[in-house]
Formats: structure tokens, sequence, C-alpha cells
């Protein structure tokens, strides 16, 4: 198993990286920051295909569940559209049940969560003039349902061009989504959004430098406040970098963003936190 150190400047642990059975298009390097612990890495696949089929169908996300299920999230070809896809399965593959979403445009998930109550938030587009779901001209789009995958509520974000990438539930037992919005010029920015349990918009906000951000993961962070990780243009040592930023959860300032990177293209798919406070980043490091 191969070890390779990066960022000499900083005290950290380089972890080896266990590849799914992908085809692999860079290498990944998992970095940490300050001391060690015994905390776990997330997913380190910002774009991955569990499932395809013949007539273009998508699984794009998975979630184990207690029990040995698992639920999915993706798209599903209904007669030449695409709806939102949610497929509940057991450890065997078989259906536990199946289900479809959306308008009669083209929508899809990206992404889902089991929330605390037991049901799931799936998030992703819809009323997309595209079938494919990274090239996105639609709406960000989040659908709460029950255990059994019926719908509770749905939230549709009122900018064009928009795409949820992730969702995490948070301590006041609302929900905070990460997505990214296709500017004019052909830059791209990132927004964070707060909505309530019900599904009613709290809060939203754009970040963006000008020029190109995505973000791909969020977390809330020991005091309350929002980490967000992706990837940014012209901001560190190369073209994209991956970059980690907080924002504050009372006013939505941002209150840091550093950069990590070689002078190829680098991205920060996810990360986690320790008890400390310590933050582990799952880094796809494009330099040789």
């Amino acid at each position: 198993m191969n070890y390779r150190r990066i960022f000499p400047l900083f005290s950290i642990l380089i972890l080896p990286v266990f590849r799914p059975k992908i085809k692999e298009i860079g290498r990944i390097h998992v970095i940490r920051e300050d001391t060690p612990s015994a905390g776990q890495i997330c997913d380190t696949s910002t774009f991955r295909i569990t499932y395809k089929s013949n007539n273009g169908s998508w699984l794009l996300d998975d979630e184990s569940l207690s029990g040995d299920e698992t639920i999915s999230a993706g798209q599903n070809n209904i007669n030449g559209n695409y709806d939102g896809w949610l497929l509940k399965t057991t450890k065997y593959g078989n259906i536990v049940w199946t289900k479809n979403y959306g308008s009669d445009q083209n929508d899809y998930f990206k992404r889902v969560i089991q929330t605390n109550d037991g049901g799931f938030l799936a998030v992703g587009s819809m009323q997309n003039t595209v079938t494919t779901p990274n090239q996105v001209n639609g709406y960000g789009w989040a659908v709460k349902t029950d255990a059994n995958g019926n719908i509770i509520w749905s939230y549709k974000l009122s900018i064009q061009s928009t795409d949820m990438q992730r969702a995490i539930q948070t301590n006041d037992g609302g929900y905070a989504l990460v997505a990214s919005v296709n500017l004019t010029g052909g830059a791209t920015g990132i927004i964070i959004i707060k909505i309530n349990a019900n599904g009613s918009l709290q809060w939203m906000k754009e970040y963006s430098n000008g020029s190109s951000a995505s973000g791909y993961y969020i977390k809330q962070s020991l005091d309350s406040n929002f980490l967000i990780s992706g990837f940014v243009f012209g901001m560190g040592a190369g073209m994209h970098d991956g970059f980690l930023m907080k924002v504050s959860s009372n006013d939505r300032s941002l209150l840091w963003l550093k950069t990590y990177g070689s002078p190829a293209d680098d991205v920060i798919d996810c990360f986690d936190q320790d008890l400390k406070g310590n933050l582990l980043l799952a880094l796809y490091w494009g330099g040789q």
C-alpha cells in the first residue's frame, strides 16, 4: 500500500485510501491537519455511478440503513422523461420499494440521507431540459419523504441553473443544503440554503469569487456554524484547488476560507471532524 506525504509545512497524517472498482481518473490523497484520531473519512467520489441501465436510468448515491438495507438515489427513465428516483433494497438486492418523483421535464436526485424520523431527504435538480445530471439547467430541488418514500414536502429553489449537491440535518431539526449555480459568463457559484423541519426557507446566501467555485459537501461544526468543501478556481496553487470554508449560522458571513492543492486540478469532496474540532479531509489530488 502506498503512502505519500504532502503539505510538509503542516503536521498531518496520510491515510491509505481504498478505491472502489471504478475507472481511476487521478490519485486520491487523504490528509489530516493537527493531531490524528480514530475518525472515519467519508466517501471520496463526487460523481459515482452505482448503477446504470440500458434505458439511461442512473443511481448516483446510496446510504446503508439499519437491518442491512440500502436507500439509493438517482434518475429513472419513464417513457423518455427522467424522474427523481429512490430505491430501497435489502442486502441481497431485493427491492423493498421503488418510487419516482418530479415534473413533466427531466429531474434527478444526486444525494439522499436518512433523517432522524426514519424518513429520507433527497436532493438534486428538477425541470431540466437536458437529460444528464452533469449538465444542469433546471432548479435545485429537495424532497422529504417518510420511511416508505411517501412525500411529506418538496422544496424548489427559485433560481434557475442550480443543482443541490448535499444536505444535512441540523441541530435544530431543520436542514442545511449546498447547491451549485451557473452564473453569467460561464462562472459558477455556491449557494447555502437553510430550511426548517417543515421545508420552509429560513435563509439563503450565494458565495462566489467571480470565477468558478462549487460546493460538494456540508457539515455543521461543533460550534453550530457550517463547513463547506469543494473546489475553487484561481485562488490557490493551481487552476482548480480544493477549498474548505466556514460560514456563520447567525449572519451567514464568511468566517474563513482555505485552499489546498497542487499546480493541477484538485477538489475536497468531503471531510470529517473529530471531537476536538480537528478536520479530516478527503482530497482528490491532481498533481503527480
